[in-house]
C-alpha cells in the first residue's frame, strides 16, 4: 500500500500521526474556543528526532488563522517550560 500511494513515506516505526477532532469534554474543536496542550515534567514526547502538534482544517489542510501559525513543536522558539520541565 505504501508504494502504491505514499512511496518514501514513514513506516510505523519512524513516525506517529495521532489525531482528534474533539477536546477533552468531547466537544467538537473549534476556533471559537481556547485551548491549552500540556506536557507534565518528563512526558514531552520519547522521540529521537523532532515533535510537533499540527493544525490542520476540515479540509485536512493547513487550517488559516491569524498568526499564519500552523505547527508548534521542539524547535518553536519561545515554548513555555514550567516546573521540572513541564510545557
Amino acid at each position: 500500500m505504501t508504494a502504491s500511494i505514499g512511496l518514501a513515506a514513514n513506516t510505523t516505526d519512524q513516525a506517529l500521526y495521532p489525531n482528534t477532532d474533539t477536546d477533552s469534554r468531547g466537544r467538537v474543536l473549534d476556533g471559537r474556543h481556547a485551548y491549552v496542550v500540556a506536557f507534565r515534567p518528563g512526558q514531552l514526547p520519547p522521540v529521537h528526532a523532532f515533535w510537533s502538534l499540527t493544525l490542520y482544517g476540515a479540509d485536512r489542510y493547513f487550517a488559516p488563522n491569524a498568526l499564519q501559525r500552523f505547527a508548534l513543536g521542539d524547535r518553536t522558539p519561545g515554548l513555555r517550560y514550567g516546573p521540572g520541565r513541564s510545557l
